[in-house]
């Protein structure tokens, strides 16, 4: 069943949506020396939790469809997951980490410009079958 869900086009489009709305708010992003931040790069800043949600409902569903990395075809058998994976990872320690201890982990904050690519993934070269579009689709 949930493999099913994850091939829908709904769920594709819906997954694309929410990459192009994360580029649109990494753009608008300010970086202000002191740590200084307008009103603007404030509320912004208050998505990235939403963001990050779903992008982690997402990796869920593909890992318990394709499982986690043991068989072929798995969820981190795949490039594309692994650095959607490593994105989603990096971005949960920062939140978590900067509600809890008192650390800069702007470093880490830095790997979110890596989900653009998760469009590039999206496009699927000439040599592959339709079918082989959603399980790559899938699998990001």
């Amino acid at each position: 069943m949930i493999i099913s869900l994850t091939k829908l086009t709904p769920f594709e489009y819906a997954v694309l949506l929410t990459i192009i709305a994360n580029c649109v708010v990494l753009a608008l992003e300010e970086h202000l020396p002191n740590q200084d931040k307008t009103v603007l790069a404030q509320k912004l800043e208050k998505t990235e939790v939403y963001f990050l949600g779903i992008f982690c409902v997402e990796a869920s569903l593909k890992i318990l469809a394709l499982g986690f990395v043991l068989h072929r075809g798995s969820y981190l058998r795949n490039i594309w997951n692994i650095m959607d994976f490593f994105v989603v990872l990096t971005g949960s320690m920062t939140i978590f980490a900067e509600a809890n201890v008192d650390v800069d982990l702007r470093m880490l904050r830095s790997f979110r410009v890596l989900r653009p690519l998760k469009l590039v993934s999206r496009i699927p070269s000439k040599d592959e079958e339709p079918a082989h579009i959603y399980i790559l689709s899938v699998s990001v």
